[in-house]
């Protein structure tokens, strides 16, 4: 059996498995298995690779994708210029487990924005992991940003600074935070003034599960175009199982 997966804190709200799993059923693979493998703390990753000896990739979500880096004997150089890593492909040489270190968050990120009108000019709600690869891809794509936090620094604003000047400068508005995730966030939202929206304005959140976070509904109530980030889970998927499947074509 070849076995994948998902490593972070708390999976319950995942749809891969079953996107992996449908995936593997289209193209008749019968000897694949894609799981989910919560780990209370990065520091029990050596532990984990242990048990799962014919473990062959998996994939890292909150709140790992920096923190994992570590314990990474390589790292390609988008994942490395990003500072995070939510593909990670396993090899084995002799007694030692290899890994390697990959981002697709930015390319499926990227990939949903191909051949849409987008405002020059982004906000990006969050400043982990998954915000790291948003930037990447917004600079791939030409597109300004600014970083919010709810801690002001140098390089980011703090929520209380986003008003009605801010918002009409920024027609973009991504949620990397985790906040509206089903079962861990339920009817949360980032503290934006969401009465100043107008249908201007495009509201990503890369949150897919519910379909329609409160931050999304906040915008479509507004006459904002949206999107949640089912179709970024699912291309950064294809492109984590390439990955996987590179050792299989050398």
């Amino acid at each position: 059996m070849r076995l994948f997966g998902l490593i972070g804190r708390t999976l319950k709200h995942s749809a891969s498995p079953a996107y992996y799993e449908q995936k593997f059923q289209q193209a008749g693979l019968q000897d694949c298995a894609y799981r989910l493998f919560e780990l209370t703390s990065i520091e029990e990753l050596p532990a984990f690779l242990t048990e799962h000896p014919y473990l062959e990739g998996f994939n890292v979500t909150f709140p790992y994708k920096e923190s994992i880096i570590p314990f990474l004997h390589h790292i390609d150089d988008d994942a490395r210029q990003i500072g995070a890593v939510n593909v990670v492909s396993v090899t084995y040489e002799e007694d030692e487990i290899i890994l390697a270190g990959h981002n697709s968050d930015w390319q499926g990120f990227h990939a949903t924005l191909i051949g849409k009108e987008l405002p020059k000019r982004a906000l990006i709600l969050g400043t982990g992991g998954a915000s790291r690869a948003v930037v990447y891809a917004l600079q791939k794509l030409g597109i300004s940003y600014q970083l919010v936090s709810r801690h002001k620094n140098h390089e980011t604003l703090c929520y209380d600074d986003i008003d009605e000047t801010c918002l009409r400068n920024h027609g973009l508005i991504v949620n990397s935070t985790p906040l509206g995730t089903a079962g861990l966030h339920d009817n949360e939202c980032p503290p934006l003034p969401y009465h100043l929206l107008t249908p201007d304005h495009f509201l990503y959140d890369l949150v897919y599960n519910p379909a329609q976070t409160l931050f999304l509904r906040q915008g479509a109530d507004r006459g904002c175009q949206t999107m949640n980030g089912l179709p970024m889970l699912h291309a950064q998927a294809d492109i984590s199982w390439d990955i996987f499947n590179r050792n299989l074509l050398k």
